[in-house]
């Protein structure tokens, strides 16, 4: 006969120590996600392709439009990836992947993501961006619905996004709304 209890208590006890999680394959705490400062991409990776030249012309038009600095890796590769992760937060391409891009007239901005575009060391998002109807509080969410008038996608390099938090999207009663971990109006304060 087993002791149950000490199993159960044995097996919890060894998911929860921390010192027997490898976090990579070197023991180097600098390749895990979490703490290195870089991401690793490349042509052999399936969820990344590089772009061809209208492809390649039309990104960089769009990050051009945001960042005019960007001209100077003109000649470096783009590419084009479904996903990324960037010091522990996965980005993935789709209608329910909601950023948080900016805060203009004590709004929040959400835009959902359309592209991920890597190039040199730079991470952009494009983010195709909705309209803040209001706040509502019995939801503690906010309403979003689509641009009356769309301004085209919206570029914003990963270090500079407001939060970093990827947010989705709930529907009730017809309508959409965003549901943050914390409140974006914090930010204007800082």
């Amino acid at each position: 006969m087993r002791n149950l209890p000490k199993t159960l208590a044995e097996r919890h006890q060894s998911g929860v120590r921390a010192d027997s999680i490898s976090l990579s394959a070197g023991d180097n705490p600098t390749d895990h996600p979490l703490f290195c400062k870089y991401f690793v991409y490349g042509e052999s990776s399936s969820n990344v392709r590089a772009l061809d030249q209208h492809d390649k012309e039309a990104a960089k038009d769009y990050i051009l439009r945001f960042y005019p600095s960007f001209e100077d890796t003109s000649e470096k590769p783009i590419y084009q990836a479904s996903s990324v992760t960037v010091h522990g937060t996965c980005y993935k391409k789709g209608n329910n992947t909601m950023l948080l891009a900016e805060i203009s007239d004590s709004n929040p901005i959400f835009g959902s993501l359309e592209n991920i575009w890597l190039c040199d060391s730079f991470v952009f998002l494009s983010l195709k961006l909705y309209e803040t109807a209001g706040f509502e509080q019995n939801l503690l969410s906010y309403q979003i619905k689509e641009e009356e008038s769309p301004c085209g996608l919206f570029v914003v390099e990963v270090q500079d996004l407001p939060m970093t938090c990827v947010m989705h999207t709930n529907k009730y009663s017809g309508c959409l709304y965003i549901c943050p971990r914390e409140d974006p109006k914090v930010l204007i304060n800082d």
